[in-house]
């Protein structure tokens, strides 16, 4: 089972590899630096390949980068639009460089505009995106639980952007923002988006079902509950995919969610 969670990289990047393995994790997602800024200080060669080494000795992997929160490619102001896309490629570089196998994104917001055109901006800045670049790192859209004007909430439109743009992209389904947008667990396990699935953000729920909104809560102690999880994690088609805990209270809950989960998997 490849279960682990979000990790701080507080030290170095190198340190993330011993912080999930006291949790009792196998895989792990990082930020590449400041999630919350547009400027990132530089990786250093020997970080990274202390990184690469701790994680080949550990056999840990998958390894996913969560991109910072700023990027908002379906807004839209044309320079907003703009400098998302030039960090969005510098994001891929660093992931790249890191050795990372996917790169999360969300896919952004339409304030002052329509839905339709937010899609629309979404799908030409990742055109674009790819026109001139291959990566090694794949590209994962995120599920959004619907706040507000956010995109991302329906799986039939994050399926419409990925044939628009490219097959390298993938998605990583959040259930705990699936749950908000009005998406049961079991409605996730038997829609075709689990094909190109290729990460679980794996979280309860604080909110209730349909809210739109997004909140958090340890595995079982949340909306959602044990009983759904334990279809998620014992489904054929969901049980081999990498699970990343973002649930609250640090590692040692970060260690108990880990601990549910396998129990559940039994």
């Amino acid at each position: 089972m490849h279960i682990g969670a979000h990790c701080s990289i507080a030290g170095g990047l190198h340190k993330s590899i011993q912080r999930i393995l006291d949790i009792g994790g196998n895989t792990l997602q990082i930020f590449s630096g400041n999630p919350r800024g547009w400027k990132k200080n530089k990786l250093e060669k020997k970080d990274i390949a202390l990184f690469k080494k701790l994680r080949k000795k550990n056999n840990i992997g998958p390894v996913a980068i969560h991109t910072t929160y700023l990027i908002n490619i379906a807004s839209r102001k044309a320079t907003l639009r703009k400098k998302s896309v030039t960090a969005l490629k510098d994001e891929l570089e660093r992931a790249d460089f890191i050795g990372a196998d996917f790169l999360v994104l969300h896919p952004g917001s339409y304030t002052q505009t329509t839905k339709k055109e937010g899609i629309k901006n979404i799908k030409e800045s990742l055109q674009s995106l790819f026109s001139d670049n291959d990566y090694s790192t794949q590209l994962l859209l995120e599920n959004t639980a619907g706040a507000g004007k956010t995109i991302g909430s329906d799986f039939n439109t994050l399926i419409d952007i990925k044939d628009a743009v490219s097959k390298k992209i993938g998605f990583c389904i959040d259930t705990a923002h699936a749950f908000g947008a009005g998406i049961k667990i079991k409605n996730i396990l038997s829609h075709p988006i689990s094909e190109n699935t290729f990460l679980v953000h794996i979280n309860d729920s604080k909110i209730e079902f349909g809210s739109h909104r997004d909140r958090h809560e340890n595995i079982g102690k949340g909306e959602i509950g044990k009983k759904n999880f334990k279809a998620m994690v014992k489904h054929p088609a969901w049980k081999n995919k990498p699970f990343i805990l973002e649930t609250p209270g640090g590692d040692q809950n970060f260690a108990a969610d880990i601990k549910t989960l396998k129990s559940l998997r039994n």
